[in-house]
């Protein structure tokens, strides 16, 4: 009937290689799966009052995927560099400092592009080592250049992933924390006098071992396989996916297909010679991977000419996030197993929790400096 778990208390769906090909093969609660009852709630759109207005006002993607069929940090590989580099796992580079292959932000750099990376709390593009340090600035300083006019062509919002700022959506976050920052987030970007040529994509690293009737597409990968235990071309389940933009039609739903390396796509084309659809030709080098060469371009739906009767209101009361969360600090760190699946009914640390328990962080250079707006947003 809806409405399912908020707080902090109940563990961590299932959403690992192995639990993942479970759900697609066996369903969402079968042994093996990671999962309990849990997995097959969801929200109604009183429940997310900003996320919900923001998908009926602008474009809702209802064929984005995953990028892969695995958990947290290959999906995120993914997003930034168009592969994984054979990891399966929330694998942490501690050896080598850090992931040393290209991603879209030095190909930006290369090109002249300006870019930016904007972290609450711990900034996940460091995993590929102290090189992204120059990219990566607070939350805070996302605000002040939306209110500067000052962003760059290309700009990336984390949410906060530790207790006492976690706004990420995942267990054992709080939805309504999560809610009031993409509304914050959302608010200074239409704010400002950048939104009059941008555009804003919401989306989700994987989809959390949470229910979907639609089995995942499989896709060209430079890692695909006949053996579906090493396809790095299997897509996982869907993950929440909005354009909002004065370009994106207004009340639409977009039925492409898309996964992570889509919004690769988009700025291929739109930075880096990339056609609008397609591979190109033999030759070309806008592409990371196979992936992102053959991804369906997530802008292609926009029009050329914006709508100008846009209802910007984001003035979207949310209420307060359950006040038992920050007593989860310091709970068991050892329920998820490498592969991400759950293993056990304790409180579970997200996996950017764990890296920084490991030393991660330090090792290539970062304190952690958590945002001084998180406690807005986990509060109230």
């Amino acid at each position: 009937d809806g409405n399912p778990w908020r707080g902090c208390g109940h563990p961590d769906p299932g959403h690992g290689w192995n639990s993942g090909r479970v759900q697609r093969d066996q369903g969402f609660i079968a042994p093996g799966s990671g999962n309990d009852a849990f997995a097959l709630g969801y929200y109604l759109g009183d429940d997310l009052p900003f996320s919900s207005r923001l998908a009926r006002r602008f474009t809702v993607c209802d064929h984005s995927y995953a990028s892969v069929l695995g958990p947290t940090y290959p999906n995120r590989e993914y997003l930034h560099s168009g592969h994984s580099g054979g990891n399966k796992t929330n694998y942490l580079p501690l050896e080598e400092g850090g992931f040393t292959w290209e991603t879209i932000w030095d190909r930006l750099e290369a090109a002249g592009v300006s870019h930016g990376y904007h972290y609450t709390d711990l900034p996940t593009t460091l995993l590929w080592g102290p090189r992204m340090l120059q990219w990566a600035s607070t939350v805070d300083d996302y605000f002040t250049r939306c209110a500067d006019g000052t962003l760059p062509q290309v700009t990336f919002v984390d949410p906060g992933f530790l207790t006492g700022s976690r706004t990420d959506n995942h267990p054992h976050g709080d939805v309504r924390a999560g809610e009031a920052f993409v509304r914050d987030v959302f608010g200074a970007f239409a704010g400002s006098e950048h939104w009059e040529n941008g555009l804003f994509v919401l989306t989700y690293d994987e989809w959390g071992g949470f229910f979907d009737h639609v089995a995942p597409p499989t896709f060209a990968d430079d890692r695909a396989s006949t053996n579906d235990a090493e396809n790095f071309g299997q897509a996982g389940f869907r993950v929440p996916t909005v354009m909002a933009s004065p370009y994106a039609p207004p009340g639409s739903v977009d039925h492409q297909v898309y996964d992570h390396t889509s919004i690769l796509r988009f700025l291929e084309w739109q930075f880096l010679g990339a056609p609008a659809e397609g591979p190109g030709r033999d030759g070309d080098r806008w592409f990371l991977t196979s992936r992102d060469r053959n991804a369906n371009n997530i802008g292609a739906s926009l029009r050329t000419k914006p709508w100008r009767d846009l209802d910007l209101d984001v003035d979207v009361s949310i209420d307060p996030p359950s006040a038992d969360c920050d007593a989860a600090e310091g709970a068991s760190a050892d329920a998820t197993s490498q592969t991400g699946d759950v293993v056990g009914a304790a409180y579970e640390k997200h996996a950017f929790e764990l890296a920084l328990d490991a030393g991660y962080f330090e090792r290539v250079g970062f304190t952690p400096r958590p945002s001084p707006m998180a406690r807005n947003w986990i509060t109230a």
